[in-house]
């Protein structure tokens, strides 16, 4: 439109991508400024007379180079090359993501992970030259991924939330450092493992995954958890002072138990030493005798079972 420039004191050069347009009144300064455009529309230019100007050679392709798997949070910085090299202008491009919310991009080439899934980077030359990039975004390592008994036969594994995935794969193998075998897929941050070997100690891991139309993308595995599987612990437990000196400890039953072991400290957080070894899975209080009159106790209890005629604790 008329006038769009005014009060540009300074502008020297504006670079034009396409054919001639009737500028009319654009440039309406005590200067102007030295007009560029593509050679090939030389033709169409020649009836700029307004003020100076000057054809390049306008590109031709784009090569866009760089890491295209990201995990979330994380940047990364795409190389982009234009050819041919448009250095009389300035290699002057537009760039924008097709998917905000999964990975943003500055006209630097700096792309941002914001969640997981694909994001599509296109880059777009000013004469129309375009490409695009498919930049892959990995959701967050899990955490917070650990593994109990729930009966002398299956574990419950557990893992913190992750936002914005489709679902988690479970891995399991018998030694921490290698072996891990895909084991269930869900949906939800927690999985039981069931036919287990009694007494036998397993390791899990756990990733998360998008979808994202027919490509799957996974996290990097967690930190291996590791349990062995035995009878769970007691859910509660309670204690309380049944004459004097003496005090009547009861907890609930753990499933598969054959026998608990009862400690005892000083302090909540002190050192805790077994007072009572119960070995019956049906039998759950026991009395401790010999107390101090004024002083306070606290107790502990988990189950066990024998494997090989060696007892397995729980928690």
């Amino acid at each position: 439109e008329s006038n769009i420039f005014s009060g540009c004191g300074s502008l020297s050069k504006v670079v034009f991508g396409g054919s001639y347009t009737n500028l009319k009144n654009t440039f309406d300064l005590a200067h102007t400024p030295t007009v560029y455009y593509p050679s090939s529309y030389s033709n169409t230019w020649s009836s700029y007379n307004v003020g100076p100007k000057k054809a390049y050679i306008a590109s031709t392709s784009i090569s866009i180079t760089g890491n295209k798997q990201i995990t979330v949070n994380d940047t990364l910085k795409l190389n982009i090359s234009i050819t041919p090299n448009m250095s009389a202008v300035g290699n002057i491009y537009y760039i924008k993501s097709s998917a905000p919310a999964i990975a943003t991009v500055d006209q630097n080439g700096v792309v941002t992970a914001k969640a997981g899934g694909i994001a599509t980077i296109t880059v777009t030359t000013i004469n129309g030259t375009t490409n695009t990039v498919n930049v892959k975004v990995a959701p967050k390592q899990i955490t917070g991924v650990s593994a109990a008994p729930v009966t002398t036969g299956s574990v419950q594994v557990k893992w913190t939330a992750a936002d914005n995935v489709t679902g988690y794969y479970v891995y399991r193998s018998t030694t921490k450092a290698s072996g891990y075998k895909k084991i269930a897929t869900v949906s939800t941050n927690s999985y039981t493992d069931k036919g287990l070997t009694k007494g036998s100690t397993y390791y899990y891991k756990v990733r998360a995954y998008v979808k994202s139309n027919s490509t799957t993308i996974q996290s990097d595995s967690s930190a291996a958890a590791k349990v062995q599987v035995s009878s769970p612990a007691p859910s509660t437990i309670s204690v309380k002072k049944t004459k004097s000196k003496t005090a009547k400890i009861t907890w609930t039953k753990a499933v598969g138990a054959e026998g608990y072991q009862v400690a005892m400290a000083s302090s909540k957080n002190g050192t805790y030493k077994s007072i009572k070894t119960v070995t019956n899975g049906t039998t759950l209080t026991f009395t401790k005798t010999g107390l101090t009159a004024g002083k306070t106790y606290y107790f502990k209890v988990r189950a066990y079972i024998t494997v090989n005629g060696k007892k397995v604790y729980s928690d």
